[in-house]
């Protein structure tokens, strides 16, 4: 009996020391160690992380002023903390390091923040009049994003290429274009992409876009771009007044919209479609309103277009939707599509394009059925 209690006390304070190292608690690397750094009295972050690379231990940075230089990072368990008033003006740079900046600005010449590889959150973090991108990810980094803005870039708010970015409750506004995403994955979540003065968003090549309640409006191209055997799906998104498209989707590209709103795209002359849909694309749309475009909705060469739900296609200034070289659509109950501008609500503008209607709701076409053909 002495035996089996000694032996479960052993077993126990085993399992209890083993927690304590798990955690950290006996490690001497284990603690923060915290430095405060004033830039307005001479110090800088360079110089702090510099020291600090002689030891693993996890190092937290807590800096005042305004630090005029450029950062180069490549430790991991690194964050550097503003306080809200803080502000770097010059170039960060991860190479591959897992680090956190917050409550911060970021703004000067060059490329504000440049994850070329690594982990890196910003949380409260603010990039304003980058002379080049605010935000650029490339080397499979991944930048998770929460609550900070983009502003007044001179070229794009942020610019992915093989990257990851995960945002919610950011603006990105009144920079040269919003997003450019090159075999990329982006999710935004209560994003405001707005007044840039190219498109909002523009993903290309593989890339993979996730949009969740924002808004895309006010850019001066089209709202948002997907080409070259790209996706999109958007929920809880509304997509107006942008110059061109409010959504174009090309090139073997898919678009999955539900419950999402466009309206008002076109402002910039020309020719805007709320959606345009082209070139072998296929694009869904669920319980989603599209309202005083030049068009509704415009699918040309070899594109498909599905219409579920509570969709209306309605007010537009010419055609509700208009189908062009070879393209087809379904459109099923109870979707609602009244005659738009032109007093047609669906009009095939050659006889290769069909049309499959199967809700009650449509108005005047000069399309065929598909299997009329």
């Amino acid at each position: 009996m002495n035996a089996i209690r000694t032996g479960t006390a052993i077993t126990a304070l085993l399992f209890v020391s083993l927690s304590v190292y798990a955690a950290g608690g006996n490690r001497p690397d284990s603690a923060i160690k915290e430095v405060r750094v004033k830039c307005d009295q001479g110090q800088t972050l360079q110089a702090a992380i510099d020291r600090a690379d002689r030891t693993a231990r996890p190092l937290a940075i807590n800096f005042t002023g305004t630090c005029t230089e450029n950062l180069s990072i490549g430790r991991s368990r690194l964050a550097i903390d503003g306080a809200g008033a803080g502000r770097i003006v010059g170039q960060v740079r991860n190479f591959g390091a897992n680090i956190t900046l917050r409550n911060l600005t970021i703004t000067g010449p060059g490329v504000g923040y440049i994850a070329s590889g690594g982990r890196t959150r910003l949380l409260d973090v603010h990039f304003v009049d980058n002379e080049e991108q605010g935000l650029a990810i490339s080397g499979n980094g991944m930048v998770f994003f929460r609550n900070g803005s983009i502003t007044s870039s001179g070229l794009e708010g942020v610019a992915v290429k093989s990257g990851t970015l995960e945002a919610s409750n950011v603006q990105i506004a009144e920079n040269g274009s919003g997003i450019q995403a090159t075999m990329a994955q982006i999710s935004l979540e209560n994003a405001d992409v707005v007044r840039n003065r190219g498109r909002g968003i523009d993903a290309s090549m593989n890339s993979a876009l996730r949009l969740v309640a924002g808004t895309f409006n006010e850019n001066d191209g089209a709202g948002l771009v997907v080409d070259n055997s790209s996706s999109i799906y958007t929920e809880g998104v509304d997509v107006s007044w942008n110059g061109s498209s409010g959504i174009s989707v090309r090139f073997n590209s898919a678009a999955d919209i539900v419950d999402s709103t466009f309206s008002h795209n076109g402002q910039g002359g020309g020719f805007g479609s709320g959606a345009f849909v082209s070139t072998s694309s296929s694009a869904t749309f669920r319980d989603t309103a599209l309202f005083s475009n030049i068009v509704g909705i415009n699918s040309f060469r070899q594109a498909f277009v599905h219409l579920e739900g509570a969709t209306e296609v309605r007010d537009n200034m010419f055609d509700g939707m208009r189908l062009v070289q070879d393209s087809g659509a379904v459109v099923d109950d109870p979707v609602s599509i009244p005659p738009n501008g032109s007093g047609t609500a669906v009009s095939c503008d050659d006889t290769e394009s069909s049309l499959d209607n199967r809700s009650t709701r449509v108005g005047p076409t000069s399309c065929t059925d598909f299997n009329s053909q």
